[in-house]
């Protein structure tokens, strides 16, 4: 005679196989898109469910009356039934309401677990028996109660209905004609810039350190780089820098304009800048060690900057204030030449919007490469829209402080870490099934980063600018006096609009009176 529990227990069965290969369908969407492995998604779940019936079948039909797993179906069928309940009345109460074959498809699915669920208790005779054997059972309930509750648990807690980031929005531009963006211009030398190698790159150091010279070296190095001091003057000339690959669209993926070229055309112009200086030419010198600063200050103020766009501009900064403040101190340049740029150097000091920039695009880069998971339905452990809000609000974070002023930035950078590192999770393995998110959670001490020391180095390039200008304050009035003044008083208003501060204490710059050196002690 045909047993009613076999076929109340085949049917369970096929339920959870069914269950747990819709729950993996998940994670291989996920698996796929960051594999990069194309899947066809509408072909898979009927695979599964395909393959699920069989195996019901096939298990049916020589087993039908000896299958042994009655003593413990029902207690099984009364936790599907009950997380049944909860996604009924969760998706008719759902807003907003939406009547579609997804909906159909879900009420009838929960409808045919309750329908079992009641024919196994009408029949519950059918299970009574020993329960002594209690492993098997805990075994299956350890597996199956985590993957049977996440229809459920996504619908107590459910993802974020929308991201509300429109204030971390880039806007796409027009990318600059070739005659106004100085891109063009530098990045025909990206392949030409010369540089010497192995001892000859040690002296070549020393030159640029001021530690040493030799000019008829210098000289070599020049004359085979004339291309690329050429358009490295051009394009300091230019208002505008934009790289073509990020005016529109930017993500994991976009293939960023090439920038490493850039600080070997910075050294080689403030090579340029130390041989005219050796000679004599300090208009000329003045120039040169001048355009790295003003081709970095380009690239920090590009209208979409990337943060190694930010970052390879203040290095090209650093290298030009740098060569700028050696020669300051090897040679006595006179007043007019560093009066005239004095004024000039205190706008590159202007770093806040394009550090903020960038952010807002490392933002837009993560959320565009992570924009695939949009295709996966949202559940407990998956979450998109609570990723990217977390996500944004870091990014704000960020951006407020790149208006903290710099002699306040310490204690800023301390409570930011403090409360970055309390949203990493400390990933525990035996808690994962029971974390919300849980696949981004993982994932988030990769995507999102702690850029502190980039605000730091915002407040180090400032420092380093408002030194070079009040040394050249110093160094004009010296020329025209012959000593350094006693005060910076002396040298408002015809040498500097105001005294210097120093960014790192909001105090004014302190010097050696018979020197002129430029005392950071304090910093």
């Amino acid at each position: 005679m045909f047993k009613t529990w076999a076929v109340i227990g085949f049917l369970a069965l096929g339920i959870m196989v069914i269950a747990i290969t819709s729950s993996l369908l998940s994670s291989a969407k996920v698996l796929g898109e960051l594999t990069e492995i194309s899947i066809s998604y509408s072909l898979v779940p009927y695979g599964l469910y395909a393959g699920a019936f069989v195996l019901v079948l096939v298990f049916l039909i020589p087993f039908w009356g000896a299958f042994k797993l009655r003593r413990w179906i029902f207690p099984i069928l009364f936790v599907l039934s009950f997380l049944s309940v909860i996604n009924i009345l969760a998706i008719l109460f759902k807003q907003p309401f939406q009547f579609s074959t997804e909906f159909i498809f879900s009420i009838l699915w929960n409808i045919i677990v309750l329908s079992i669920t009641l024919l196994a208790f009408i029949f519950r005779h059918n299970f009574v028996g020993s329960f002594r054997k209690l492993v098997p059972q805990i075994i299956f309930f350890i597996f199956a109660i985590p993957i049977l509750m996440i229809g459920s648990l996504t619908l107590l807690f459910p993802d974020l209905s929308e991201i509300s980031d429109s204030d971390l929005k880039a806007n796409k531009i027009a990318l600059p004609r070739i005659e106004e963006n100085a891109y063009f211009s530098l990045v025909k030398v990206s392949e030409q810039i010369y540089e010497p190698t192995g001892e000859a790159n040690k002296k070549y150091m020393e030159f640029l350190e001021g530690k040493s010279w030799d000019q008829a070296e210098a000289d070599l190095i020049l004359n085979k780089n004339e291309n690329v001091l050429t358009e490295m003057r051009k394009a300091a000339a230019f208002s505008l820098y934009q790289c073509p690959t990020t005016a529109e669209n930017i993500s994991f993926t976009t293939e960023l304009c090439p920038l490493n070229y850039l600080r070997a055309g910075a050294r080689v112009t403030a090579l340029s800048a130390f041989s005219k200086a050796h000679i004599g030419d300090f208009r000329g010198a003045v120039e040169d060690a001048l355009v790295p600063i003003h081709i970095g200050q380009l690239l920090i103020q590009e209208p979409r900057i990337t943060l190694i766009d930010y970052l390879v501009g203040d290095a090209m900064k650093r290298i030009g204030l740098k060569t700028l403040q050696i020669i300051l101190t090897k040679y006595e340049l006179p007043a007019d030449i560093l009066l005239s740029r004095t004024a000039e150097i205190e706008k590159y000091t202007q770093n806040e919007e394009g550090l903020k920039n960038a952010f807002r695009l490392e933002y837009l880069s993560g959320k565009n490469g992570l924009a695939f998971v949009n295709k996966v339905d949202s559940n407990f452990y998956i979450q998109p829209n609570r990723f990217f809000t977390e996500m944004a609000e870091d990014t704000r974070q960020k951006m407020a402080l790149a208006d903290v002023p710099c002699h306040r930035l310490n204690q800023a950078i301390k409570e930011h870490q403090k409360s970055f590192e309390e949203k990493l999770p400390k990933i525990v393995i035996w808690k994962l099934p029971f974390t919300r998110n849980a696949v981004f959670e993982v994932l988030k001490s990769d995507i999102m980063a702690d850029l502190s020391s980039t605000q730091t180095k915002r407040c180090e390039a400032d420092l380093l600018v408002e030194q070079t200008r009040f040394q050249m304050a110093l160094e004009a009035y010296k020329y025209e006096n012959n000593k350094y003044p006693v005060s910076q008083s002396e040298l408002v208003p015809k040498y500097l609009t105001r005294p210097v501060l120093n960014p790192f204490t909001n105090n004014a710059f302190t010097f050696n009176q018979d020197t002129g050196e430029i005392i950071l002690s304090d910093q």
